[in-house]
């Protein structure tokens, strides 16, 4: 059987069991399965599918098809261009927070800001992506997981980033430091619409994910807790969910009087990153 013959047959059953985007998980999982990178030239396409490859393959595409999320069962997420190891310890991460980076290495090179802090940093990609692309920035990452936080450790290690990695709830464990640029990826879904949720992410850790009845628990402590160690003239940056902009507008305005506040939407036209600039 060959590559393209196998990952066909794969992708129609995917497709039978109603898993998002059949194709592209048919050809990962076969690349995986492969243990090198394919391209979609004939060449590739037409090779034999060695009988244990074809194994290896057929077993992951049976825990795809049960729900079980492709990043986890392959162990790795592309993120800013990057491959990080990626598992059940942390929250996989996605293209949309890729506009929080690029809002943070935006301010970062337009204003000289150099301390930074990226809390709830899950698998690390946030500040490791920042570190990897502003090398001269100082950056730590922080969150209340410890097995998050060894998926951290491991993706420092893996791309060759340099950061400090904080083990405590939120902002706990940087009290007593300022930093210029603090990012945060916060858990934000609802109770309401964490019993909606596609059957892939009920496979990723509750603990990143949910938010409080409304969604915004995090966001309230974030109000009430930054500002002890964002700098006066600091740059707070946020992911938020596609229905919170004003609520979470409002917290920061409460919180910080004078801050130029913004939001940024994502490539579906959500609003999906806030920028608030202290005044």
């Amino acid at each position: 059987m060959t590559v393209r013959e196998w990952t066909s047959s794969a992708s129609e059953r995917l497709r039978i069991a109603k898993v998002p985007d059949p194709d592209t998980d048919a050809f990962l999982i076969a690349e995986w399965a492969l243990g090198e990178r394919l391209g979609h030239r004939r060449q590739d396409m037409e090779r034999e599918l060695p009988a244990l490859a074809a194994g290896k393959a057929e077993r992951a595409l049976c825990e795809r098809m049960k729900g079980r999320p492709v990043q986890y069962i392959i162990g790795e997420a592309w993120f800013y261009g990057r491959p990080f190891r990626t598992d059940e310890r942390a929250l996989i991460p996605r293209f949309d927070t890729e506009l929080l980076c690029e809002k943070a290495i935006d301010v970062i090179g337009r204003n000289g800001k150099r301390n930074v802090l990226d809390a709830c940093t899950g698998s690390g990609a946030v500040g490791i992506t920042i570190k990897k692309e502003c090398p001269l920035c100082r950056v730590a990452v922080s969150d209340i997981s410890p097995q998050a936080l060894s998926l951290a450790r491991e993706n420092a290690v893996l791309l060759g980033a340099d950061i400090e990695l904080l083990e405590g709830d939120l902002f706990d464990p940087a009290a007593g430091r300022l930093f210029d640029v603090i990012c945060i990826n916060p858990p934000y879904i609802s109770d309401r619409d964490m019993e909606a949720l596609q059957r892939e992410v009920r496979y990723e850790p509750e603990l990143a994910l949910r938010g409080g009845s409304d969604g915004l628990t995090f966001y309230r402590r974030i109000a009430c807790e930054a500002g002890s160690i964002l700098d006066e003239r600091g740059v707070l940056i946020l992911e938020i969910g596609y229905d919170q902009a004003e609520d979470v507008r409002r917290m920061l305005a409460d919180a910080f009087p004078g801050a130029i506040t913004e939001v940024f939407k994502d490539l579906q036209g959500f609003d999906r990153t806030m920028v608030m600039r202290r005044a």
